[in-house]
């Protein structure tokens, strides 16, 4: 997932041309699917996953045709033969944190900045830039997504109730793939402890979510974790 994070900064640094805003549709994995989360413990609702999925859909997103990557490598070693070296993240971060400072109206990285902050456990830059690109344009519907993934993760009954009411807003929203508000509809919903609202709303997920989609596996894994559940609790 650094490596992922690494490419997706590095082709924000690389690119001549602003990134289009994206319309809440997921590209076919270009990358391993992220860590799969931590087992909880017995009878604690399963902890939803960060917003894996989202930076390989980027990647594809501000990658220019005929543009690669080019590997980094550690002084006094050589790359092995068709392998990627991961280059310098901290680097390659702070290059895109001083794009958005030069270019605060810039919709998309600023959004990409929020969701790169979140998937390296940066929680409160990604709920701060989350939060600045939503007062920016407050009808933004991808702006809402990202803030609204963002707050899904945390333990904050207030946060998850904005995330929820942000999430309704979107589910007429035409600009945003309905499988995605329905997936993190159901994060907020296991975090606020209500299991059968969670299930409903990760099992509609997986109705509309494209097979090649790197999240569809742990969704699958929480439905039937909550289905085998639901079911040993009617039987006793």
């Amino acid at each position: 997932m650094v490596l992922i994070i690494a490419l997706v900064l590095m082709l924000v640094v690389m690119s001549e041309q602003s990134p289009r805003q994206g319309d809440g549709t997921t590209a076919p994995p270009l990358a391993p699917e992220p860590a799969s989360v931590e087992a909880a413990p017995a009878g604690a609702p399963a902890a939803p996953a960060r917003m894996g999925g989202e930076l390989p859909r980027i990647v594809r997103q501000l990658s220019a045709p005929g543009q690669s990557a080019p590997a980094a490598k550690k002084p006094g070693s050589a790359a092995a033969p068709g392998r990627l070296q991961a280059p310098d993240l901290g680097s390659l971060l702070g290059r895109l944190e001083d794009k958005v400072k030069a270019e605060p109206s810039n919709m998309g990285n600023r959004l990409l900045l929020a969701q790169t902050y979140n998937e390296l456990g940066l929680g409160d830059k990604a709920l701060q830039e989350a939060r600045a690109a939503r007062q920016q344009d407050p009808r933004h519907a991808r702006a809402k997504l990202v803030l609204a993934a963002i707050l899904s993760t945390r333990d904050d009954p207030a946060g998850l109730q904005e995330a929820a009411e942000l999430l309704q807003e979107l589910t007429s929203d035409s600009q945003i793939k309905q499988y995605l508000v329905a997936m993190y509809q159901g994060d907020v919903a296991i975090r606020q402890g209500d299991h059968d609202k969670a299930l409903r709303f990760w099992q509609r997920a997986l109705d509309e979510m494209p097979v090649s989609d790197n999240r569809r596996a742990s969704i699958e894994k929480r439905v039937a974790e909550l289905s085998a559940k639901a079911s040993s609790s009617v039987e006793g």
